[in-house]
């Protein structure tokens, strides 16, 4: 898939998902927390690389205000290379209706790599993130959020250009205060596109 399809992808993806806000505007009311601790394994595939990655990834959230959260991320990944990143920055949310929230976030980023047969790259950039969260009205305790991102930091030749990742992120309520969290994405790196998929668990506090 080329780097001009994934495009109209993400572009479809913002107008689905206000499609979908109208659609869904009469969704039950839903508890959208942004106080939360997030911890899974990731796996991931870099096809420019020959690369199948496997590894931790910790998220948390703390709400700064009713509208305003900060947000960090931390991973390391690993296969015959080994690829760490930190990330940390403000988000901001809107309530669109109870059951719906736009939100974005802005973040800078801190990458390493590490390679196997010797050296490594430390590189700081950014990323940034627009998505929406709703709750499904089928299956209480359900919630989906789809994301867009781009990140630009300049480890490898091939990432000079930036990412654009889209994401679909699921969360299922098992207790109040415990989530268990599936994600799904596609990563726009260089001339191919990289599938990944994490699994975890969130606590909400």
């Amino acid at each position: 898939m080329h780097r001009g399809i994934l495009y109209t992808a993400a572009t479809g993806l913002v107008a689905g998902g206000v499609l979908g806000g109208q659609a869904f505007a009469q969704l039950p009311a839903q508890d959208f927390s942004y106080d939360y601790a997030e911890g899974g394994v990731v796996f991931t595939e870099l096809d420019d690389a020959d690369q199948d990655l496997v590894g931790p990834r910790l998220i948390g959230s703390l709400n700064l205000t009713d509208d305003i959260f900060l947000r960090g991320e931390a991973s390391y990944l690993t296969d015959d290379i080994d690829i760490t990143t930190l990330s940390l920055g403000p988000g901001y949310r809107l309530a669109v209706t109870p059951g719906i929230d736009l939100y974005g976030v802005a973040a800078l980023v801190y990458r390493d790599v590490d390679f196997d047969v010797g050296g490594s790259e430390s590189e700081t950039g950014y990323e940034l993130t627009a998505g929406i969260r709703h709750g499904c009205m089928f299956l209480d305790g359900l919630q989906y959020a789809w994301e867009i991102r781009y990140l630009d930091v300049d480890t490898e030749e091939d990432l000079d250009d930036g990412i654009v990742n889209l994401a679909a992120k699921f969360t299922y309520a098992l207790t109040p205060q415990w989530d268990a969290v599936g994600d799904l994405q596609i990563n726009d790196a260089g001339d191919e596109n990289d599938l990944g998929l994490a699994l975890g668990a969130r606590f909400n506090f």
